[in-house]
């Protein structure tokens, strides 16, 4: 993530002809010159996290975001986990839009307190509040809302029934043997496959109603 890994990647990608979406880009703002030349999208994570040298500004990554507006970047906004009223999430929203860069997508993926069996509490309700209050796309992360693989699905409807513009949903071929969260949440391929089906079905039948 940083701009060594970044620039070294879009190396690598134009040398074997691949065509490349930087997720994450911590430090993609640092080469965004680079980024732009390239035309390589950019998915920018990392608002709210700590500048990454001391000698960063405290709203270094609200401006990074801003810096990368000359490359293809959208700026996933995740709703942080012990985040307060929705106003606030709206608001960062709002003040990276600000320093020029209009292009958020708003994620919730779930707050606290959590009920007993889920990981965090699933907020995909607030999907209709912001898409009338706000002019950005939101799409939900189930994954991290539930925390566990068998709820993912039904928490993925939700979402859709509750107008998401899309769904943030992690998948391994064989989530036993997976790293991090991957054994407890991500859904084989079959049940992602499953799942997407039901999904486009509801988002079919709303358009339709």
């Amino acid at each position: 993530e940083d701009a060594r890994q970044i620039k070294s990647a879009m190396r690598w990608a134009e040398t074997n002809q691949f065509k490349v979406i930087l997720a994450g880009g911590l430090d993609a703002w640092r080469v965004a010159d680079e980024i732009a030349k390239r035309k390589v999208p950019v998915i920018f994570e990392h608002v709210f996290t700590q500048p990454t040298r001391d000698t960063d500004g405290y709203d270094a990554q609200f401006r990074a975001a801003a810096a990368l507006h000359i490359t293809p970047t959208v700026v996933l906004l995740k709703r942080s986990l012990h985040m307060g009223p929705l106003a606030e999430f709206i608001s960062a929203a709002e003040y990276i839009a600000s320093f020029g860069n209009p292009n958020v997508i708003l994620c919730p993926r779930g707050t606290s307190p959590a009920p007993d069996g889920y990981r965090n509490h699933p907020d995909e309700c607030i999907t209709p509040l912001l898409k009338e209050r706000t002019w950005a796309p939101v799409v939900v992360d189930p994954s991290h809302s539930v925390g566990k693989a068998s709820y993912v699905p039904a928490c993925a409807l939700a979402a859709v029934a509750y107008g998401a513009d899309g769904l943030c949903i992690e998948a391994h071929v064989s989530p036993n043997h997976g790293i991090g969260d991957d054994p407890k949440q991500a859904l084989t391929p079959t049940v992602l496959a499953e799942t997407i089906k039901k999904a486009r079905q509801l988002w079919q039948l709303q358009r339709e109603n």
